[in-house]
Formats: C-alpha cells, structure tokens, sequence
C-alpha cells in the first residue's frame, strides 16, 4: 500500500511537470511584423538518491554470521553484549543459529561467554547444548563459560541431557514454535532432531570430561523426578524393574518418595513403596517422606507411609519431630509459613483444606 502510494506520487509529479511544459509555450505571433521565437521552459532536474538499505542489528549479523558487520559494530563501539528481546546477547543468537566463526568473534571482541539470557536464566553453555552444537560447546568451555551454571529453573546444562528424549523432542517442537511465531531473520530454521540426537554422546562427554553417555542415561533419576511430577505411574515401575537406585538423591537431598509425598497421588506412593524406596531418608532440611505428606495433608499418603512402618521420632532442621510441628496452633505466621513454601514449590495450596486437615493428620500421627 505504501508503495503504491509513491508511485502514484511520482506520476502526479510527472504528469505536472509535462503540463508545466505544454502551459508554457509561447504562442507565435502571426502578425507580419516580426517572428516571434518559441521559447520552452527547461525541465526541472529531479533529484535522485539512492534508497537507503536498513541497517542489520548485531544480533542479526550474528544470526547471519555476518562477520564484517560485527567487526564494524564494535569498531564504532557498539556494545558485543547488547540484549535483545529473542535470544538475549549477540553471542546467544550465535550459538541458536550454530555461527561457530561469529561466536569466535565475539568472544574475541569482549563477549560475556557467562551472560545469561534475561528471559529464562539460560548460560551460553545450555543454548550450545540445547541447540545441539559440540563445537561451539568446546570452544566455550577452553574460553572459561561455566559448565553447571543453572537457568531460572535451577536446571543446568548436564539436567537437561537427562530428559528422556521423546520428552526432549516435544520440547523442541515447542520451542521451534515460539520462536518462529516471535520472527527473527533470518528465519529460525527446522530442528534437526536426528543431528541433535547423534549429537548428545559427544556434548555430554565434553561436559563431564569425557564421561560416557550410556552409562549416564542408565544412572540417571531426573527423567524419573519428571515422571513423579507428572503422576507417571508407569514409568516409576518401569524403572523399578530395571532395577534403577529409587533412593538416589537430587541437588536438595530429595528421593523420589520424598517428592512423591507432596502430591496426593497415593498409587505412585505405594509403588514406590512396594518397589523398596527408603522411607526415612532425610533431605537437606532433614524432612522426611511422613514430614511432606503431613505437611501438606495427604492423607491417604501419610497412612500409606505410617502402614509401612515410617519413623515418627526423626526431627528436621528446626528440631521438630513431624507430630510436633503438626501440634501447632494454625495462627497467622502458620499461614504465612504455608504461603511461603507453596511459592518456593510453584504449588498452589488450598489453605482452608490444611487448616481443616491439620488436626485429622495429628490424629494419625498420635
């Protein structure tokens, strides 16, 4: 529309400019007495410029590997750690659209190799493995990029090569989604979910020295601890009868009973339970399985683990066995104290329910 606009612009002007002509022709004197020249007003020059091509962010050329872009940028002291809204730094939109020479670049022009994208948390060394990219992975890790730095999420890099990989691919097809719907240039191409895969052995045997990958993905809990979030059933017997460690602890010192014990979902409970799961294993605040579902008030929960024969006489952190802390009066600082561990675990808690389940679950405890 625009365009059509100036087209029809600049033929009005030339359809003036040939009138202007014609009107200022002047007409011969026809008398005998003397000829009168024919006198044309000349043209008007019309002055052209060549049209102004837009001008390429530093992400963009970044995205585009456009060397001699990011060389001009800095030159002229453009910042290499500038944020934009899609992928944060120049060197993250590098590293999306695997420009191995661009992310030299910048890293050699003063790119953070430890900023983090604003929007999620996420380091340089998680997008070069979650975009699947082992040479640019070992680039920055000779450049000193922390391995086991942690997005928003607290997941790090070597978190997110336990995700089971058909959990992985719906991942990806999400993420692809987001960020063509947000329309960077150029255009964010397909994932390549066979590269990616062939990729994983190597980009986990950069990230823990040379560690192999089967043995990790034999030994690994955290697509369990997903499993247990999602009520997965299934999946935790599965694993129980590969024989994998239930009573494995993760970075807070929690067992996969122990977050099974937050929900009210008693049959991951008991199969757990069934499977062999210690039941009194302290995590880092020294709470038990018995103190989470007491907590909480699942009740079917806590009656599972006390059939089973939990240990009520361990004391947590605060020196508190789980029937004391359950004897409290509910009172404002009880509310508040609710409110902040629901915020901790993203969990929306119905109050009203634990204040009213509170003395039912001292009731079992006694």
């Amino acid at each position: 529309m625009h365009n059509t606009k100036i087209l029809c612009l600049i033929s009005f002007i030339f359809l003036q400019i040939g009138c202007s002509e014609k009107n200022q022709i002047t007409e011969p004197n026809t008398s005998q007495d003397k000829p009168v020249g024919v006198e044309v007003e000349k043209k008007p020059q019309v002055a052209t410029t060549e049209p102004k091509l837009p001008k390429i962010s530093i992400h963009e050329a970044a995205r585009l590997g456009d060397l001699n872009t990011i060389k001009k940028f800095v030159e002229e002291g453009g910042d290499p750690n500038e944020i934009e809204s899609i992928f944060g730094t120049p060197l993250h939109n590098a590293i999306a659209y695997g420009q191995f020479e661009a992310v030299k670049l910048l890293v050699e022009e003063g790119a953070d190799v430890n900023q983090k994208n604003p929007s999620d948390g996420g380091s340089t060394v998680m997008s070069a493995v979650f975009f699947s990219f082992p040479e640019i992975l070992k680039y920055l890790l000779e450049n000193n990029a922390n391995r086991n730095t942690p997005d928003k999420k607290g997941m790090s890099p070597l978190n997110l090569l336990g995700i089971p990989w058909q959990e992985m691919m719906g991942v990806y097809m999400i993420v692809e989604s987001v960020i063509r719907s947000q329309e960077p240039s150029p255009e964010f191409p397909v994932f390549d979910m066979n590269r990616i895969k062939i990729n994983l052995p190597e980009i986990y045997s950069l990230l823990t020295d040379g560690k192999n990958f089967e043995s990790f993905q034999k030994n690994n809990t955290i697509y369990l601890a997903i499993a247990i979030k999602n009520n997965d059933v299934e999946t935790i017997k599965k694993a129980i009868e590969d024989g994998v460690d239930l009573d494995k602890k993760d970075k807070d010192g929690n067992t996969l009973l122990i977050g099974a014990s937050l929900s009210e979902n008693s049959e991951m409970v008991k199969t757990l339970i069934d499977g062999g799961a210690n039941l009194d294993i302290q995590n880092n605040n020294r709470d038990t399985a018995l103190m989470s579902a007491a907590f909480f008030c699942n009740k079917d929960v806590v009656k599972l683990l006390l059939d089973a024969g939990a240990d009520k006489s361990l004391r947590n952190a605060s020196g508190a066995t789980v029937t004391e802390f359950m004897s409290a009066p509910w009172n404002d600082e009880m509310e508040g104290l609710y409110k902040f561990i629901g915020g901790l675990l993203q969990m929306d808690l119905d109050l009203e329910m634990i204040e009213k389940e509170r003395p039912v679950i001292l009731e079992m405890l006694k």
